[in-house]
């Protein structure tokens, strides 16, 4: 089956060798959208339980050009959506539909697509079964994404339900983490840790924990999906217990303990509470070390760095900035025995630290251009 796989923009190149390297396939990419892989339902449940880096892995239903708005109403109620949704005695299923990319030269916007879109697939199943579904953004049974781009329309089913970097050990905790975990966990692929299992791993600015979970899962071994609970998956016969299967095999081979030992420090003593209780209902707390210091007090000796600094309006102006990455670059090179340093930065600061970066990422936050920059140190 085709399914199509998206991830945080920034992410695509890195995602498309994690891939590879747990199907052993080659993703297709595609201009401004998601990859594209062939896979048998084994390979499917290999990448919903195990990938790091995705955001959400669709099912494509429906591919057609509609310039009218009146085609996409007719095209996206031709959809036999009762293969899909599930009528029971519990009630109809409900659904959302999100709508991206751009409608050059159709009668219509993106936001008018989705309401019509929304409004075919209703008067479809209210015609089959005599009632229709209810709409749900917070909780749907079923997540619908469209792709528009100047004419041609992509449907496609969610099988994920819920972004995958979402893992779940935040769930219940009071406080917001910055860093998405996806994007932790790229950080972690950056740095090479994985492969060259350095002496130690550091986060000199570690808050809520993101990176340091990341990588004690990563090194691990820990399926990404340990937490995540089962989607409705009723319209592939055979994926639900497959998913369950390929959970408790990752599960069964994941390592005791982390074979690198993991150092975190904050400022923040809510922020070292909110990092051990994340770490712990994940089951990798024994794995990690906190301790509350500033960056100026920790000590750091062999090893990697990956970190994301407090900058933006966790740290105050651009001269603050740039004199914190001074600091840091300096000390990286002068004052520890690190061999290489990964950090999430402004673009702007990717050379503040005094240092060449030897590979960079470039992704969008909001409003902010970040760069992730792995700095190797020679000395």
């Amino acid at each position: 089956m085709k399914i199509l796989i998206t991830t945080s923009p920034g992410l695509e190149q890195e995602l498309q060798k994690e891939l590879l390297e747990l199907c052993g396939k080659t993703a297709s990419f595609r201009p401004q959208g998601p990859l594209e892989l062939e896979v048998d339902i084994n390979e499917l449940c290999l990448i919903l339980a195990g990938s790091f880096l995705a955001s959400r892995v669709l099912y494509p239903v429906a591919e057609f050009h509609a310039w009218e708005e009146e085609v996409l109403f007719k095209e996206i109620y031709a959809i036999d959506w009762q293969n899909f949704f599930d009528k029971s005695y519990k009630g109809m299923d409900t659904f959302r539909i999100d709508a991206h990319g751009r409608t050059g030269g159709c009668d219509y916007t993106v936001q008018q697509a989705l309401l019509k879109s929304k409004d075919a697939l209703v008067d479809k199943l209210r015609d089959q079964w005599g009632e229709r579904p209810d709409v749900d953004k917070e909780n749907p049974s079923q997540h619908i994404e469209m792709f528009f781009s100047d004419g041609k329309v992509e449907v496609s089913l969610d099988l994920s339900k819920e972004p995958l970097h979402r893992r779940g050990y935040r769930a219940q905790l009071i406080g917001e983490a910055p860093l998405r975990e996806s994007r932790a966990a790229c950080m972690v692929r950056m740095s090479e840790a994985l492969l060259t299992m350095p002496a130690k791993i550091y986060d000199p600015f570690c808050g809520g924990g993101t990176i340091l979970i990341e990588a004690a899962m990563m090194l691990r071994k820990i399926p990404p999906a340990l937490l995540r609970a089962v989607p409705n998956w009723k319209f592939i016969p055979g994926l639900a217990d497959s998913y369950r299967k390929t959970v408790a095999d990752l599960k069964a081979r994941a390592l005791p303990s982390s074979p690198i030992p993991l150092l975190g420090s904050d400022i923040s003593k809510g922020a070292l509470i909110r990092s051990r209780a994340a770490a712990e209902r994940v089951g990798v707390k024994t794995d990690i070390i906190l301790e509350h210091k500033s960056f100026q007090d920790q000590e750091i000796g062999e090893g990697v760095m990956i970190s994301n600094p407090p900058f933006g309006e966790r740290l105050g102006d651009e001269l603050d900035a740039q004199l914190l990455l001074s600091e840091i670059g300096k000390k990286a090179k002068f004052k520890t025995q690190l061999s290489s340093m990964t950090l999430l930065l402004p673009t702007e600061y990717e050379t503040a630290a005094g240092l060449r970066p030897t590979r960079k990422l470039r992704w969008k936050a909001g409003p902010l251009a970040l760069s992730a920059v792995k700095y190797d140190l020679r000395r």
